[in-house]
């Protein structure tokens, strides 16, 4: 295993200053401080990898997992399965009610297409297969837009995970579907294309670049398109090189500490960007002022295990939801923020 380290000392300020966030962090009444540990809880028992959950106003808790399309945690905290999807990732629900799922299939013989699921029916339709007739095998994370462009991530093309956590692979894309259900790809050259997100104004499109631990930032133009990729806050930490994702969770605690590879990100109500730090098992936050600062620590493993996504629900969106790759549970905690309503949140 090789681990020299490739460290990106970048500056710790946004490429473009954004007033509207930073007015509404000089306007908001919270404060964005550590969660405890001890205050997380185990919800929904039995989940298969919750690597992304997905949070509504009436508590009730979405999530990946590999035994179903989807699985459901209801107020009660009582577990079911809808559907069955090909390698269930990233989700979101779309402005009808229904699932849309990112399927990533790296280090296997499957595909990994962007699919829809309809929650009554429990009937799973592909919405995505292939691109310029090459099939897609890691579709990572998926967002919906307002006008209900949607954008969905596609990590790289492989062979293998490891193509993901190196710098000098730089096969992700994003792609689009369009409200009339045209696909066309709107964004590339990204090193490990993971997690995505909007902001409130849907101004921009968020990308975290796992192989570079960066978050970039595209331009949405008018007709759904997107501009060129710039820089959104400082370098996550070290980025070391290896030669599979596995050698990363197998250095030692105080390296992987230090490490800066990103998965999902989601922003809350006061424009703080959660990010997901897996192998350093932490979440971090960007805030308006392009600050880094950690929002929960679990060094020791005691309860979090590689975090891989963050999403808000309840009432008052307070509730915070993290998946993980090593639960078979989600985590759950009330949030220094609310989270920023999102398209079936409103």
């Amino acid at each position: 295993m090789r681990t020299s380290v490739l460290t990106i000392r970048a500056h710790h300020g946004l490429s473009c200053p954004d007033k509207t966030r930073r007015m509404r962090m000089l306007a908001s009444k919270h404060r964005l401080e550590p969660i405890p540990v001890g205050s997380l809880q185990a919800v929904g028992p039995g989940i298969n990898r919750p690597e992304t959950t997905l949070g509504t106003r009436s508590a009730q808790i979405y999530s990946s997992t590999d035994d179903a399309a989807v699985a459901i945690v209801n107020a009660a905290g009582a577990v079911s399965r809808v559907g069955k999807s090909v390698c269930s990732n990233g989700i979101a629900m779309d402005l009808q009610g229904r699932i849309l799922i990112a399927n990533f299939s790296l280090d296997t013989d499957r595909p990994g297409p962007l699919q829809r699921l309809d929650l009554a029916s429990g009937e799973v339709e592909d919405l995505v297969t292939e691109i310029d007739g090459r099939r897609l095998v890691a579709s990572n994370f998926v967002v919906v837009a307002r006008d209900g462009t949607i954008y969905c991530t596609h990590s790289s093309w492989g062979p293998s995970v490891a193509s993901c956590v190196k710098p000098h692979i730089a096969d992700g894309f994003v792609y689009r579907v369009s409200p009339d259900g045209a696909v066309s790809v709107v964004a590339t050259g990204l090193a490990g294309a993971n997690g995505c997100c909007l902001d409130a104004e849907q101004r921009y499109l968020y990308v975290a670049q796992t192989g570079r631990g960066r978050i970039v930032r595209f331009l949405r133009n008018a007709d759904g398109s997107l501009g060129q990729a710039e820089p959104y806050g400082p370098q996550l930490g070290d980025i070391p090189l290896v030669e599979s994702a596995d050698d990363l969770f197998a250095l030692p605690p105080e390296q992987k500490s230090r490490l800066g590879h990103p998965d999902n990100i989601a922003f809350d109500a006061d424009g703080n960007l959660w990010i997901a730090l897996p192998v350093a098992n932490k979440i971090v936050a960007i805030t308006p002022a392009g600050e880094l600062v950690t929002v929960i620590d679990d060094p020791e493993c005691t309860k979090v295990i590689a975090p891989t996504s963050i999403a808000w629900g309840g009432p008052d969106l307070m509730d915070v939801y993290i998946g993980s790759l090593g639960t078979p549970h989600v985590l759950m905690a009330r949030s220094p923020v609310p989270g920023m309503p999102l398209c079936h949140q409103a």
